[in-house]
């Protein structure tokens, strides 16, 4: 999604003003963290992120065990 993100926005031209909720916002979060600058500014709505310390993808995702 973040590859996505960055090829749409460079289709666009750079820098530009992002919008995302949920997987969308956290894909612009990604964008500009994986190429600083693409972004303007990002108006970005309930994003999943999560803290480093859980990991890539080890162990128990907090979140969803609270969800079930």
């Amino acid at each position: 999604m973040i590859d996505d993100a960055l090829a749409a926005i460079e289709a666009i031209g750079e820098p530009v003003f992002g919008f995302g909720h949920s997987m969308g916002g956290a894909s612009l979060l990604g964008a500009e963290a994986r190429q600083p600058g693409v972004l303007k500014v990002a108006w970005v709505f309930e994003p999943i992120v999560t803290p480093p310390e859980w990991g890539e993808s080890g162990g128990e995702n907090p979140m969803s065990a609270a969800a079930r």
